[in-house]
């Protein structure tokens, strides 16, 4: 039997006469996936960060058009320091 001439109704005779096998097969694979993640540990991961608020200004709109072009433009003003954070 060449590859062209595979038909639906060989395949749903296939399934057929293999009906144990398509059942069994996704059942016994959900009943260890349920298993497993009973078994295994929980654990979730986070992250957070603080950027300080700039001052509005023309400096402050240069520093980050050029940001978006890879280049740190270091920024004075009002911003607020790590120990307001804290």
């Amino acid at each position: 039997m060449t590859r062209s001439s595979v038909q639906y109704a060989d395949i749903a005779r296939l399934a057929l006469q293999r009906r144990r096998l398509f059942l069994t097969v996704p059942l016994l694979l959900a009943t260890i996936f349920v298993c497993v993640s009973l078994v295994l540990p929980r654990a979730w991961t986070t992250s957070a960060s603080f950027t300080p608020q700039q001052s509005g200004g023309s400096l402050s709109s240069l520093s980050g058009l050029a940001s978006q072009f890879g280049v740190s433009v270091p920024v004075g003003g009002d911003g607020q320091g790590p120990d307001f954070y804290s």
